[in-house]
C-alpha cells in the first residue's frame, strides 16, 4: 500500500492578481504528499539508521502537516481548510493510480471545498548525514546532524485549471542529538520535530513573500519597519527595495506585469514578533512606505 504523508502547503500567486489585492483572505486545499519513487523506504531507512527509530508513523497522522498548518495559520493571512473536511472529499474521490497528479480530480476536489487554489506537493529526498568530524564545544555523549528536505509543489488554479506555479525547495537543518541510552529516544524526537517546524516556517514564508511580498510599514530617518518579524526575516539578511513602475502588457498572454524599479537595499539590523527593523545602505531614489522588499541573494 502505498504510503503517503499529509503535508500542508499554501499556493503561490502572481502578486497582479486580484486575490492578492483583496482583503478576502485565500481558501487554499492542500493535497496529502506522495513520496518521489523510493523516497519512502529511503525515508524509513535513515531514520532508523541515524535515530534508531522504527515506527515513521509519527510523520503522518499529522506530523509534518500539523507543523506546515500552524505555519500557515500563523501568518493570519490564509483561510486553511481543515483536514476532517479535506479528507472526506478526498475519500469520495477515486484517484486511482495517477494520485493527486490527476488534475481534473484535483480541480473536482478544489470545486467541491470551494477553494481558490489547490496545491499538490510531493517529497522529493530526505537526508540525515552525521558529523564525521569532532566539532568544538559539542559534549562527547551528544552528535551533530544535518537534515535536508526537498519538496517539490505545483499550485493549480480551481476557476481556470491552469498549473499556475511549481516551488522546488531544499530546506535544511541543524541540530544535536544525545547519545545517552536513557536519552536518545525523546532527544531524537526533539530533534525531528524541531526540524520539520524548521522546515515548515521556512517552506511557508518563502512562498507567502511571493504572494505578499514584504513591504515598508514606516520610515524613520535611515532605519525602516517591515510588515514581518520571527519566523519569516532573520538579522543581517540584506533586501533590494522596489517601487512600482509602469504596468506592461505581455505581448504572448495579454497578462498585466507590474514594472518593479529597484531604488535601494536595506539590512536588518533587529526582529521582532510581527516586524523587523532594518537599516538603509543605498538608497537611489528615496524609499517611502509600501515600497517592496526582495531578499538579496547574492
Amino acid at each position: 500500500m502505498k504510503k503517503i504523508l499529509l503535508i500542508f502547503i499554501i499556493c503561490l500567486l502572481p502578486i497582479t492578481g486580484i486575490h492578492a489585492n483583496s482583503n478576502k483572505k485565500l481558501r487554499i486545499l492542500i493535497f496529502p504528499t506522495s513520496f518521489a519513487p523510493g523516497v519512502h523506504s529511503n525515508f524509513e531507512s535513515e531514520v532508523f539508521d541515524k535515530f534508531n527509530i522504527s515506527d515513521t508513523s509519527f510523520l503522518e497522522n499529522p506530523g509534518f502537516s500539523g507543523y506546515l498548518k500552524n505555519a500557515f495559520v500563523n501568518t493570519n493571512k490564509f483561510d486553511v481548510l481543515e483536514r476532517k473536511n479535506i479528507q472526506k472529499v478526498l475519500e469520495e474521490i477515486d484517484f486511482g493510480a495517477t494520485g493527486y497528479s490527476n488534475t481534473e480530480k484535483s480541480v473536482k476536489a478544489g470545486q467541491m471545498l470551494n477553494a481558490d487554489y489547490i496545491v499538490i506537493p510531493e517529497i522529493r529526498y530526505v537526508a540525515f548525514n552525521k558529523n564525521a568530524k569532532d566539532v568544538p564545544f559539542i559534549p562527547k555523549d551528544e552528535e551533530a546532524i544535518k537534515a535536508t528536505l526537498g519538496t517539490n509543489t505545483r499550485i493549480v488554479e480551481v476557476n481556470t485549471s491552469k498549473l499556475v506555479s511549481s516551488l522546488i525547495k531544499d530546506s535544511q537543518y541543524s541540530g544535536l542529538v544525545s547519545l545517552k541510552t536513557d536519552e536518545e529516544y525523546s532527544n531524537s524526537m526533539k530533534y525531528l520535530s524541531e526540524f520539520f517546524d524548521s522546515v515548515a516556517k521556512k517552506v511557508t514564508y518563502s512562498i507567502v513573500n511571493e504572494i505578499y511580498p514584504i513591504k515598508i510599514i514606516d520610515v524613520t530617518n535611515n532605519q525602516v519597519t517591515l510588515n514581518r518579524g520571527k519566523d519569516a526575516i532573520n538579522i543581517g539578511e540584506n533586501y533590494k527595495v522596489y517601487k512600482t513602475g509602469k504596468t506592461l502588457i505581455d505581448p504572448d498572454t495579454n497578462e498585466e506585469i507590474k514594472q518593479e524599479i529597484n531604488i535601494g537595499t536595506i539590512k536588518v539590523k533587529e526582529v521582532l514578533e510581527k516586524t523587523s527593523i532594518a537599516k538603509i545602505i543605498e538608497q537611489k531614489e528615496k524609499i517611502e512606505t509600501l515600497n517592496i522588499c526582495r531578499k538579496n541573494e547574492k
